[in-house]
């Protein structure tokens, strides 16, 4: 069953025909009415809010029975209401007696300007449409005009006479209407007759909110509760009650007068019938000692917004709780008939599975973005400098003039992060002796003539450096004394404050006789934990000592504890966070960041293996440098140490500068991406690269199933026809065992590929709105052996027209619920078509605060904090439950707002049934589901939800998190799926 109920408008249905707008309906008929719609709709929306409001409250506290109440304007629903309340409490009803007095008196002082009116619309010319909207307020016709129309003398005087109630009107509307607390709409009162060509007259009516108590306020406003102050003020001449009692017989003489009965006949008002109707008692109502009887408060007509709420608990200890939606019966059958009425979503469930849910359906896509690499040294790991916030506010932002090796030499700009201690001179020089032919480049630091004390050189770090005194941090650096010396003694290695404050230290030994370089070591124990990150990492030596002489310096490195303590390893609490997701699979070394700008910037594996010495780093293709310190050997254990499948990227003769190399010209990068695949795979007893591997300390492979030739190859279409020939053709003769997977399908561009491709990559960027409509993306492709992989995935923008865009124009800094919901759309569509999606990644994966090119991201982090996006959690609750095949259900409607899979986790016994649904839209979405087989009478409910635009970030890192609670199941249940929200329900099969 579809989520939303969309039928025809029913020409036989006799409330369609009802509620259908007139074939004569004039512009301005049609203005009104679309206006009144418009009204009514806001306050359908108001109440659905509310509903959820107290349905979220409901599962905090044991369920009343609810009762509805629905019914177009007049129809009695808050008679039937009060007669209620009279019948349960009448201690209570009596109570509000006093807060009714007004009611009544404005419904009476109502009742006699609709006579008034009547009089005035007996002088309008012919031709004027008796629907046209008039009040008490409106210009009233001349006396001559009247005169004119027939109009008895003794009305007109009468009329003169009763216009006082204007006054009374505006006063008890004031006291009604507080500001927040009402308004005066427009309302029509309907005919007596039900037919439908009887006239209908339109006029404005108080209406208060019913979402505050409007009785309190009125008490307090008048300043009078219950019957305890006099009902009438005779001091006051404005008084209410006194101008009724001064014109009660004005009134009477009105109401009673032959001329005005048939008038009203002659116009179909029959105001008798009619709700708040007291002109048959308007000796009582205009009594100085009037209070309501309740009678009169059965009668009492005030027009309320939005939805009351009144509780009853009967003598049986069962709660009531009567909710009265106001004026909505027609908008109600309006929608209806349009389809617009949120309705209960049936989805039945097969029992018998369609396909296998695959192991790698759910993992992560990596690329150098975002100043992102993962190894977590926060100082100066093989050559780049760490920078700091100012330097990454600087809009040029061109990272080649921040890193320590790629720079010109003497180049200031090098120095950024960097600071000289007590009087030291620092320049970036090229090394007449190197520490090795990849770095070229030594920091040099002059020692003054006349120094006192500790002199060197501090670096700000990574952003900053976290200080924890429970931490063990390894340091190290490569030094070198430019001419020989006797200097003998040690250099001080601290961590300290900004301020200078002393944290840890070490002392190594150094020797003014070593004129080449080598390495020192310390580790650093801190003695107190910083209290944030603006905290520098020092090199000293005694100044005495050392008086001006010239230390070269190489290789600055500070390592906290790594992720199961692998050298050059990952941030613990990075680490952990991506584990928490329980990813099956891992893209890498890129994204753009594999091709680079130019041929020669390209990612080259054999740049990235060895010691961090050979390892020269490059200019990366998000505008700075890529130390490299995280290379094959760490990308192919960090896929073992989170149990990922890897998928490799191999450079195909594209450069992102719009370079492609000549077909004649492939060979010696296809001989490279053949030596990448055996550095992974190959024996070391046949091969170059898998030797090198061996000599790592890895003689066994790792495990590999599937290369991905190039990346984003659309760019370059034409070229990628024979690249991708030539490449796969050779890598397949070389690997038959491995499947190569061409990049980027588009659908509407594919480039025709020869070997056809086993499986492709397919990338988008794009809306929630797009891809929440896009969740049936894959059911539409045809079946014909291809396999498919959701490479890179994420919503972006809110803007279909700038997807790319800034802030400004509605492109994410951080991903949103709508964003996230809208992915799990998509998401869900990988499950259901999962006999051809294989896996999938949302991209980019992670991004340092303080140094984004790109927005949103999965994970974001600083220093000493990690920030799990909505999205992120949204990927956490689908690799979670992925469980192991796929059950059909009733498919969700194409553009609804629900979507949902269901799947069968078989590893367990009993197995467990795991439904996922996402709501898209703002408003809760109620389904029913029905299963093929018994299972456990509780269950799980694991949800995220929020607002829209809810977000999870730096500043509020926790502010929309899963949340997991029990509900009630059996083979049919129920579920009530917030607005923006991701649920996964798990039962146990019975």
């Amino acid at each position: 069953m579809p989520s939303r109920i969309r039928s025809p408008i029913d020409e036989g249905d006799p409330l369609t025909l009802a509620m259908a707008p007139p074939e004569d309906e004039s512009q301005l008929q049609k203005e009104l009415r679309l206006q009144m719609e418009a009204e009514a709709k806001k306050r359908s929306d108001a109440i659905d809010e509310e509903l959820e409001r107290q349905r979220q409250a409901e599962k905090r506290n044991p369920k009343p029975v609810r009762v509805l109440l629905l019914g177009q304007t007049e129809s009695g629903k808050s008679t039937t209401l009060k007669n209620f309340q009279l019948m349960t409490d009448p201690k209570a009803f009596a109570t509000e007696r006093a807060s009714w007095r007004a009611v009544i008196q404005l419904n009476l002082v109502r009742s006699i300007h609709v006579v008034l009116d009547a009089m005035t619309r007996i002088s309008d010319k012919p031709g004027t449409s008796s629907k046209s909207s008039s009040s008490s307020s409106s210009p009233p016709s001349s006396d001559s005009s009247l005169i004119e129309a027939g109009i008895d003398p003794e009305l007109l005087e009468l009329r003169r006479r009763l216009a006082p109630l204007l006054q009374v009107e505006e006063l008890l509307t004031r006291r009604l209407t507080p500001t927040g607390y009402g308004e005066v709409g427009t309302t029509e009162l309907a005919p007596v007759s039900t037919s439908l060509e009887r006239t209908r007259t339109v006029f404005k009516e108080v209406a208060v909110n019913s979402a505050v108590p409007w009785k309190d306020v009125l008490n307090k406003i008048t300043g009078k509760s219950g019957g305890d102050a006099p009902l009438v003020d005779w001091n006051d001449p404005n008084d209410p009650g006194r101008i009724l009692h001064e014109c009660a017989e004005d009134m009477k003489r009105l109401w009673n007068h032959k001329a005005v009965q048939e008038m009203l006949e002659k116009q179909n008002l029959r105001l008798e019938e009619m709700a708040g109707f007291f002109l048959d008692s308007l000796d009582e109502v205009t009594s100085s000692e009037y209070l309501p009887s309740n009678d009169h408060i059965l009668r009492a007509r005030l027009k309320t917004l939005g939805i009351s709420e009144h509780r009853v608990r009967l003598q049986t200890a069962l709660t009531l709780r009567l909710l009265l939606l106001n004026g909505l019966l027609g908008l109600l059958a309006i929608r209806a008939s349009r389809g617009l009425v949120r309705a209960q979503t049936v989805v039945t469930v097969n029992g018998t599975a369609s396909h296998p849910i695959p192991s790698t359906l759910w993992g992560y896509m990596y690329e150098d973005i975002n100043v992102s690499r993962i190894p977590p040294c926060p100082v100066f790991v093989n050559t780049q400098s760490c920078l700091d916030a100012s330097i990454l506010e600087m809009e040029d932002f061109t990272q080649n003039n921040r890193a320590f090796q790629k720079v010109t030499p003497g180049d200031s700009q090098a120095l950024n992060a960097w600071q000289a201690v007590n009087g030291a001179s620092l320049e970036v020089i090229a090394d007449p002796s190197p520490v090795s032919n990849a770095l070229p480049n030594s920091l040099q630091v002059q020692i003054p003539s006349n120094p006192s004390g500790q002199v060197g050189v501090a670096n700000e770090g990574y952003f900053g450096i976290k200080v924890d005194s429970s931490w063990t941090y390894k340091a190290s650096f490569y030094y070198r004394f430019t001419t020989a010396s006797n200097f003998s003694g040690n250099a001080v290695i601290s961590l300290q404050t900004s301020n200078g404050d002393l944290l840890g230290s070490a002392e190594v030994p150094i020797s003014g006789a070593q004129t080449t370089f080598t390495q020192v070591n310390a580790t650093i124990t801190p003695t107190s934990t910083a209290s944030g990150t603006d905290n520098l990492f020092v090199v000293t030596v005694d100044g005495a000592a050392a008086a001006g002489q010239t230390i070269n310096f190489a290789l600055f490195s500070l390592f906290p504890p790594t992720f199961k303590d692998r050298p050059n390893g990952m941030r613990i609490d990075l680490a952990e966070t991506l584990a928490e997701v329980g990813p099956s699979l891992f893209r890498w070394p890129g994204g753009n960041n594999l091709e680079g700008q130019t041929v020669a910037r390209r990612w080259q594996w054999n740049a990235t293996v060895g010691p961090l010495t050979e390892r020269p780093g490059r200019l990366g293709d998000w505008s700075y440098v890529n130390t490299d310190g995280l290379g094959m050997l760490e990308y192919l254990e960090w896929c073992e140490d989170l149990g990922m499948e890897s998928i490799m990227g191999v450079w195909a003769g594209y450069a992102l500068g719009g370079t492609s190399v000549p077909e004649a010209e492939l060979g010696p990068y296809i001989q490279q991406a053949i030596d990448q695949i055996n550095f992974v795979i190959g024996d070391p007893a046949t091969s170059d690269a898998a030797a090198l591997r061996a000599s790592l300390g890895r003689s066994e492979p790792f495990k590999l199933t599937r290369v991905e030739v190039g990346n984003e190859d659309f760019l370059a279409s034409e070229s990628y026809v024979y690249r991708w020939k030539a490449f796969v053709t050779a890598l397949k003769a070389e690997f038959p065992q491995l499947r190569f997977i061409a990049t980027n399908r588009q659908h509407d561009n594919d480039p025709v590929l020869n070997p056809k491709p086993d499986e492709w990559d397919i990338h988008i960027y794009q809306t929630p709105r797009w891809f929440a409509e896009n969740s049936f993306f894959y059911d539409d492709i045809e079946r014909d052996g291809t396999l498919y992989f959701e490479g890179e995935y994420a919503v972006t923008s809110t803007n279909s027209s700038d997807i790319f865009g800034s802030p400004s124009t509605g492109r994410l800094t951080y991903p949103t619920m709508e964003g996230a919901s809208a992915e799990a759309a998509f998401m869900i569509g990988f499950e259901r078509n999962a006999d051809i999606v294989y896996a999938s990644a949302y991209a980019p994966l992670l991004n340092h605060v303080k140094g984004s090119q790109w927005t949103p991201n999965l994970v974001s982090f600083d220093a000493e904090n990690v920030i799990r996006s909505t999205s992120f959690y949204t990927q956490k609750l689908f690799s979670l439950n992925r469980g192991t095949e796929y059950l059909p259900s009733t498919l969700p409607t194409r553009n609804g707002a629900l979507y949902w899979s269901v799947v069968r986790d078989t590893s367990v016994t009993p197995n467990k049934i795991i439904i996922k649904v996402t709501n898209t839209a703002e408003n809760a979405e109620t389904l029913q589901f029905d299963l093929p087989f018994a299972v456990s009478t509780s269950g799980t409910a694991e949800v995220l939800t929020g607002e829209r635009a809810a977000s999870n970030t730096p500043d509020a890192p926790s502010a929309v998190t899963p949340q997991k609670s029990t509900i009630e199941t059996d083979q049919s249940f129920s579920y009530d799926a917030p607005g923006y929200s991701i649920s996964v329900l798990t039962v146990t099969v019975a």
